[in-house]
Order: C-alpha cells, then sequence, then structure tokens
C-alpha cells in the first residue's frame, strides 16, 4: 500500500495542509513541538482511526476548533485507488470511503495497514501486562476481525459481571454473562497462543538481524486461564463467583494475560541493557510488518517517529537493511538525516505546523497549505 497523498484540516497544530508523496521514502525535519509526530499520527489514523498517542478525539483537534478532517488517497494492492474521509469530532467520528459512510469500524480496521516505531514503544517491555495486552490486542485485531468482535463481547460482559459482582445479584442472571465470557474468552486464548507462535518466531529472526551478536529473542503467550473448552471455562469462573463477589472484580482470565519477552533466557524487562530493549521493541514492531503482509496480503506503510537515533551506526544500518525497497516510509528526526543511502529520501522541513521541501533551518517557511484554507470536505 502507498499513501498518494493527504489533506489535513485543523489536526492538532497543523491548521490546513495539502501533501503529495509520489516516492516511497520521506523524512520529516525540523525542531521539537512543530507537527512532526502530529503528521505521522494523522497517516497512521488510516488503520484503525485511533491515535497511537492518545484515546480521546477531542485531543486531535486544533484548540478552539469544533472538529477536524483528514482525506487519503490511497494505492492498495487489491483495491485499487480509493479515497479515505476521516472527520472527527469531540462526538466521535464518521468515515467515508469513495464518498459513502461507513457505519462499521470492522470495515476499516487492518484494511490499510501502517506499523509505527516510536518511543513508547519501550513500555512493551518495561510497563505493566496491560501494556502488553494493548499492543497484542492491536496487532490481532487489526488483521481479525472475529478476534476484534471476541474481544469487544468479553470486556463487554465482564463489565457487566464485574457489576453485578458490587451489588446483591441473582446466579441466573450473572451465569448468563459468565456464559458470554466462556464463549468470547476461549476464541481469545486460542487466537492468542497461535499469534504469539507465529509472531515470536519473526521476532526471533528479526532480533538475530538486527544484533548481529549471536543473541537469543524468546516470545511467548502467558494465559492466566489456558482452558480451550467453553463448558470448562464457564465452570472455572462459575467456581470463582464467591471469591469475585468479595474482591468485587473477576480475578480470572485474558484481562488479566501477559506475554513473555526473554533474551538469553533471560527477562527483557529487568536484565536486557539500553541497546537490547530498543533492539528487541524494534523486533517487535518488524514482526508486525512482517505479520501484516503475510496475513493481508498488503505491504504496510512504516512510520518512524524519531528514534534510529538511539541505535548505535550498525544496529541503524542493519534496521534500514530489513525494509523492503518498495516499502513506503515516512520518518521524523530533528537532526539531519544520516544514513547511506539519504539521497533516496524526500527531506520535508516541518515548522509550527507548516511543511516546505527541503532541510529546516531558522528562515522563513515556504507553507505547503492548501490555498483559501478551504475545508477539504467540501468538493
Amino acid at each position: 500500500m502507498r499513501i498518494a497523498s493527504v489533506n489535513v484540516q485543523n489536526f492538532r497544530n497543523i491548521e490546513s495542509a495539502a501533501l503529495t508523496f509520489r516516492g516511497t521514502r520521506y523524512f520529516f525535519q525540523g525542531k521539537n513541538a512543530q507537527g512532526k509526530t502530529n503528521l505521522l499520527e494523522a497517516l497512521s489514523l488510516v488503520t484503525a482511526v485511533r491515535s497511537f498517542r492518545t484515546h480521546e478525539s477531542g485531543d486531535l483537534i486544533c484548540h478552539g476548533r469544533a472538529d477536524c478532517a483528514l482525506r487519503f488517497c490511497l494505492e492498495h494492492e487489491s483495491e485499487g485507488e480509493i479515497e479515505l474521509l476521516l472527520r472527527l469530532s469531540r462526538k466521535g467520528k464518521r468515515i467515508f470511503l469513495d464518498g459513502l459512510r461507513i457505519e462499521k469500524l470492522s470495515e476499516v480496521v487492518g484494511r490499510f495497514p501502517t506499523v509505527v516505531f516510536s518511543s513508547p514503544d519501550d513500555q512493551i517491555l518495561r510497563g505493566s501486562p496491560a501494556v502488553r495486552r494493548r499492543f497484542m490486542d492491536f496487532v490481532i485485531s487489526s488483521m481479525d476481525r472475529s478476534y476484534c468482535e471476541a474481544l469487544r463481547n468479553y470486556h463487554r460482559a465482564l463489565e457487566s459481571r464485574n457489576r453485578l459482582l458490587k451489588g446483591i445479584f441473582v446466579d441466573a442472571e450473572i451465569e448468563a454473562f459468565e456464559w458470554q465470557i466462556a464463549l468470547a474468552a476461549v476464541i481469545m486464548v486460542k487466537t492468542r497462543g497461535l499469534w504469539a507462535e507465529i509472531f515470536g518466531e519473526k521476532a526471533s529472526r528479526f532480533y538475530a538481524d538486527s544484533s548481529g551478536s549471536g543473541e537469543v529473542l524468546e516470545f511467548g503467550y502467558k494465559a492466566d486461564l489456558a482452558i480451550a473448552d467453553e463448558g470448562e471455562y464457564f465452570a472455572r469462573i462459575s467456581a470463582l463467583r464467591e471469591r469475585d463477589a468479595v474482591l468485587q472484580a473477576t480475578s480470572r482470565g485474558p484481562h488479566r494475560d501477559d506475554l513473555s519477552i526473554r533474551i538469553d533466557g533471560q527477562d527483557a524487562r529487568p536484565f536486557a541493557s539500553e541497546g537490547q530493549q530498543r533492539g528487541c521493541v524494534i523486533a517487535l514492531r518488524l514482526a508486525q510488518v512482517a505479520w501484516f503482509y503475510e496475513v493481508s496480503g498488503v505491504l504496510p506503510v512504516i512510520l518512524i517517529d524519531d528514534i534510529l537515533g538511539e541505535l548505535d551506526g550498525e544496529r541503524s544500518e542493519r534496521f534500514w537493511a530489513s525494509l523492503p525497497r518498495d516499502m513506503q516510509v515516512f520518518a521524523t528526526g530533528t537532526e539531519n538525516l544520516a544514513i547511506s543511502d539519504r539521497e533516496e529520501w524526500d527531506i520535508i522541513g516541518v515548522k509550527a505546523g507548516n511543511f516546505t521541501c527541503g532541510e529546516m533551518d531558522d528562515g522563513p517557511v515556504e507553507s505547503l497549505k492548501r490555498p483559501g484554507g478551504k475545508r477539504i470536505w467540501e468538493g
């Protein structure tokens, strides 16, 4: 897939911009807080209409504005040229494909894959199990609608069971939600286990290729309740009802699962060096790229937010060498691009939400804003 163009209106500090991308390598260069990451964030929305930085749509809208909009022209392997229009407000989201309103988010999720590499990725290793579950759920849901539906059903039923546990309940009432939990949980456990096996092999390979050190990355799934039968799962969670009523919460299930990430047999979280941890999370994102492509047949667009400066020269070069030449890549940085094939990149300067061809300095900016500032969904 390629992003051929994007028009942006009232998105964070980008009031109005129209960018056309004819190549495969783009580097957005500028000082901090100028809009580089905002642009990558906008591009990432094509995958799940969800930001990698915030869960609140209101955070994406320019201060003082009621809404924002983004129009993408995409070149897709199987669908050809397609226009995606996103309108975001504090009340919700509206999605249009080639002018037609899309009612279900599942019709879009994963259809136009992007993969984001950013500094917060370190939390996949360093953060809580909840961070790793969010990573796992997002990656799987992006390509598996059945899993996405099971995940949604599980959390709805879990919320209802927890609400009943906080008060006086009738067994028949709570059993209905426990059965819904069992049906969804079994799907989630099976899918997570199969995914982790395939994904782990890819991550291990990418880590070995990028590190060049012979170190072994091990990636695995840690199920809180590894039960593959709905009836058995229902019996187990029902048996926990009295205990959970005291706790006023569901104590066991996929909402307590975790991932195991080890380097040379040791837990990567407390024992890995800074370089090893950075190499590990990059390997996980590369595995995500490979898995998306394997499942969908669509080559993802890569979005890299100012992270490669943290790698040494050898690891950085190995990373770039791992990306297919025809894969579209958008990267950001505060310094000039320092890689061996720099001449193959288009450099775009970023200053105060404006974009200009070439590296930035402190001089005036030739803006690439849309002439006249016309709202991009008006004809």
